[in-house]
């Protein structure tokens, strides 16, 4: 099988109706390189339909264009094109011919060419999409995701139908189950043979196996192996261990591989480990107990858009990572592959989900409308996508249904959880289940006059959502929805969490989403209840849509909030342990107090501004705060000031003077507060263990801006994957200092083999667009990402430049591989 990258080449203009194009009326296409997020290059508007859900993003309808040679020589091969993400109602041409398409943006399009070519000539293949009032969260349009065209031999591997299961598991072995599909698009009976290999991490060979095959024209069988692993690697999130699996079809007689092949070599990767689970011993990987420390992220990468590159993927999850984490939860769409790759290298369990609604309508023109028809072939493409990713441990088969409550959604929910086994019996099944929405009828249909949805209501319920989760009626109404699952997901629900250790002692639960204010509480009952096996805090990464959700308001806002969504400009939902360009905010770090990663004490400030002025909250809020001592003109006035820290007690110390020591858990978990007069200079907190000082943390005011620096996480980059490279702008003094209260603007320039793909900061509510090469930093830093030209190599030199300051530059290295 041979893989060719079909991300270049592309042309893209809004979609016009056939009497414009017929008349040459439909407007000129621009050059894009996939993947392209057609929405959000688009200037953002306060009136658009999907409003704050969106980021205030306009509907989009976008037509796509490429012209590609087919040679001759393609006659007698098998050429399937592969979609890994269109958003969204897709529909694809071939040389004018109606090919494909899928409702479903987040699902992959796979497509047999071969009727449609012309051979020896100049092919055309056009691609419809649009996006509008179909989505909860920022959802972008276009060729999102990246495409391969394969091209095989008549006798052929169908592409993406290998499965590998790890069978039996012992310290001496491991059985390996290898399953493909081949078939055979000519017409005469055929003899051919499957030859196949598994290679260790070192890339030393361990197993092999050869199998002759017998195939009728125009046939399909599957070819399933068995091979033996002595002494086997384990897959953990501790060390993310990965084989690899190498095939190829060659002549039945050809058992050195000496004659031609008949397809190239494929690669696979995959990892040995084992799941079981228990109310009694909770998750288990390899036999040992596990609690997840989960992440729900959506599938936006930021300033990017929804433009999926792989670097991207994997650098959340390094942060993700960092930041304490060791699971995440897709929510609420399926995973990208370049995400499931990442999570596999590094080590991150993942949770997958297939929906956010079945039959009930969320937004206008949801999925809804296309799911009765569509689910089979939806879940078909998640599971054949994440099946060989050991870091995929969960399928969650839904997100805060309506017929989560009822004997209908029963018979939905049991159809589509006996779907998902049959295609994988080796992960577990579950559903994420908001029991307001289970047990309230029709929560979303004054949405369109209130603004509020599920996230309004459950904003303005906030105080007997606990009375509902733990009622009678929650117990029956959700008891045969989660009696077919083998998980019960429970969003905001944790009231359940000791009841149904009695109530249903088979049950076993995970917090699929819960406010971030609450891990305190939540993570004590993940440690000391065995039936609960993690928690999955809303959310690990800032996004695009749903915008001020999260956001701390005051009175004097001269932007309005509307229920819980915030006005225009606002674009984030400013929720997240990592904001937008993945800086680690406050409540990251005492997350990671409170899984009991971090002994070092962290200082968060309040601002000034509004101190003894009481923040409106939303149940996603942290406090507006920042790490940062640097406040100009607030100097005499009073501050609080939090300090986060596992120690019984902290000390405060401003100059080198103790400003007091106070005990943490008074008002919250691992928190103590300070009310101090502010004073330029240096903050220092101190972790007292046994009646010492320990652990220490500082932060130093800044002086006035005297430079740029900017810093490029990689410096070498290659086409493969098309690399990017996130640079990072920060304004300092001349201590090296950021300084957050002085935000100006930063124009950039990218020359050489690359070009900037975005540029921004994380300002929640700011409209400047991502794709002009000038914004304003917000609390001194600002982000730039730098692509790779689609086939120079060389020098990359990327200038940053403000008013009055020196301009600061990077060279970056581009190769050919």
């Amino acid at each position: 099988m041979t893989a060719h990258a079909f991300n270049t080449g592309w042309k893209v203009r809004p979609k016009s109706n056939l009497f414009n194009e017929m008349t040459g009326m439909g407007g000129s296409y621009k050059e894009v390189r996939l993947p392209h997020d057609a929405m959000i290059e688009l200037d953002r508007d306060p009136h658009a339909p999907s409003g704050a859900s969106s980021g205030y993003y306009p509907d989009v309808i976008v037509e796509y264009k490429k012209e590609f040679d087919v040679p001759t020589s393609w006659i007698d091969k098998s050429i399937t094109l592969l979609f890994e993400g269109i958003y969204s109602r897709a529909r694809v041409y071939v040389n004018g011919a109606f090919v494909a398409n899928r409702p479903n943006g987040y699902s992959e399009i796979q497509i047999n060419l071969n009727p449609y070519l012309k051979y020896g000539e100049t092919n055309i293949i056009k691609v419809c999409a649009m996006a509008g009032d179909d989505s909860r969260w920022y959802s972008g349009a276009g060729i999102y995701r990246p495409a391969t065209l394969y091209v095989d031999s008549l006798i052929h591997a169908i592409p993406n139908s290998e499965r590998i299961t790890t069978r039996e598991l012992d310290e001496e072995s491991a059985t390996i189950e290898f399953c493909v599909r081949v078939e055979n698009n000519s017409r005469s009976f055929e003899r051919k043979r499957v030859m196949t290999k598994i290679c260790n991490s070192a890339g030393e060979i361990v197993a092999s196996h050869s199998s002759p095959i017998t195939i009728e024209g125009n046939g399909e069988i599957e070819v399933r192996q068995r091979l033996y692993v002595d002494d086997p690697q384990l897959w953990s999130v501790e060390n993310p261990s990965l084989y690899s699996l190498e095939y190829q079809i060659i002549e039945i007689d050809d058992t050195d591989g000496n004659r031609p092949l008949k397809d190239a070599v494929t690669k696979v990767a995959f990892g040995i480990r084992t799941l079981s689970l228990s109310p009694r011993k909770g998750l288990r990987i390899n036999s040992q107990p596990i609690k997840l420390r989960g992440a729900c992220v959506h599938h936006d990468n930021g300033i990017l858009g929804a433009a999926t590159f792989g670097r991207a993927e994997e650098r959340r999850i390094e942060q993700l990572k960092a930041a304490g984490f060791n699971a995440i939860r897709s929510s609420h769409q399926p995973a990208s592959r370049a995400m499931l790759d990442a999570c596999d290298r590094l080590g991150m369990l993942v949770m997958d989900e297939a929906f956010d609604m079945w039959t009930s309508t969320k937004t206008e023109r949801d999925y809804s409308l296309d799911m009765p028809q569509w689910w089979e072939k939806d879940i078909e493409s998640m599971i054949a996508k994440d099946y060989n990713h050991p870091s995929v441990i969960l399928y969650s088969i839904g997100n805060e249904l309506a017929e989560s409550g009822n004997n209908f959604g029963a018979i939905w929910g049991r159809k589509i959880a006996q779907k998902v086994r049959s295609l994988d019996s080796s992960r577990y099944v579950m559903s994420a289940v908001n029991t307001m929405v289970s047990v309230l009828a029709n929560p979303e249909e004054d949405e369109a006059e209130t603004g509020k949805g599920i996230n309004g209501n459950m904003a303005a319920l906030d105080g007997m959502l606990g009375d509902i989760a733990t009622s009678e009626s929650t117990s029956v109404m959700t008891e045969e929805g989660f009696d077919y699952m083998d998980v019960a997901g429970f969003n905001y629900a944790q009231g359940r969490y000791e009841l149904d250790r009695t109530r249903f002692p088979q049950r076993v639960i995970v917090g699929s989403e819960t406010y971030p204010s609450q891990i305190d509480d939540l993570w004590e009952k993940v440690e000391n209840y065995s039936h609960v096996i993690g928690d999955f805090t809303w959310t690990g990464y800032d996004y695009l849509g749903e915008a001020g959700v999260g956001r701390v308001s005051y009175p004097d806002d001269t932007v309005p909030r509307y229920g819980i969504v915030s006005g225009f400009p606002w674009r984030y939902a400013w929720v997240g342990d990592l904001d937008i360009t993945g800086m680690r905010r406050p409540m990251s770090f005492y997350r990671e107090i409170i899984f009991g990663l971090r002994n070092e004490p962290y200082i968060a400030v309040i601002s000034p501004e509004h101190y003894g002025v009481e923040g409106h909250r939303s149940p996603w809020s942290w406090s507006d705060s920042i790490s940062s001592w640097t406040w100009s003109g607030y100097e005499g006035r009073k501050i609080q000031v939090e300090v986060y820290s596992d120690a019984p007690e902290v000390e405060l110390m401003l100059n080198g003077v103790s400003l007091g020591k106070k005990s943490t858990g008074d008002t919250k978990k691992c928190l103590a507060l300070f009310d101090i007069e502010y004073k330029p200079g240096l903050l220092e907190a101190y972790a007292i263990r046994n009646g010492n000082r320990a652990e220490r943390y500082e932060l130093r005011s800044a002086g006035k801006v005297s430079s740029i620096r900017i810093v490029a996480d990689r410096i070498h980059l290659s086409h493969k994957d098309d690399e990017l490279s996130f640079v990072s702008i920060e304004l300092c003094d001349d201590n090296g200092t950021v300084i957050t209260d002085n935000d100006c603007e930063v124009s950039v320039t990218v020359s050489g083999a690359g070009c900037l793909q975005a540029l921004g900061s994380a300002n929640p509510a700011i409209d400047e667009r991502f794709d002009v090469g000038m914004c304003r930093t917000f609390r001194g830093r600002a982000l730039a990402v730098v692509r790779p030209d689609s086939v120079e190599s060389g020098i990359v030199t990327v200038t940053v430049a403000s008013a009055g300051l020196l301009p600061a530059a990077v060279e970056l290295e581009v190769v050919m591989e």
